[in-house]
């Protein structure tokens, strides 16, 4: 996942999934897999947070900085 748009998708998707379960088994075993992606997207926030909370420190009065924009495009290569 590049931005946070594809991580909104992804934790949507797997809403889908937990609405689909037919039995009690799918049903926690999607829950135990929306565990583990929400954990994981909790972290990519988190660092999403930190890379924003950087680039506002690092902007003075006068000075222009340029930061990948992590948070809404993908990085170019």
């Amino acid at each position: 996942m590049s931005t946070l748009m594809t991580l909104n998708d992804a934790l949507f998707r797997e809403l889908e999934r937990i609405e689909a379960c037919g039995t009690p088994e799918e049903l926690e075993r999607e829950c135990e897999r929306a565990k583990a992606v929400s954990s994981l997207a909790g972290n990519i926030i988190a660092n999403g947070r930190t890379a924003l909370e950087a680039a506002k420190l690092s902007m003075g009065a006068a000075e222009q900085v340029s930061v990948r924009n992590m948070l809404l495009e993908a990085p170019d290569e």
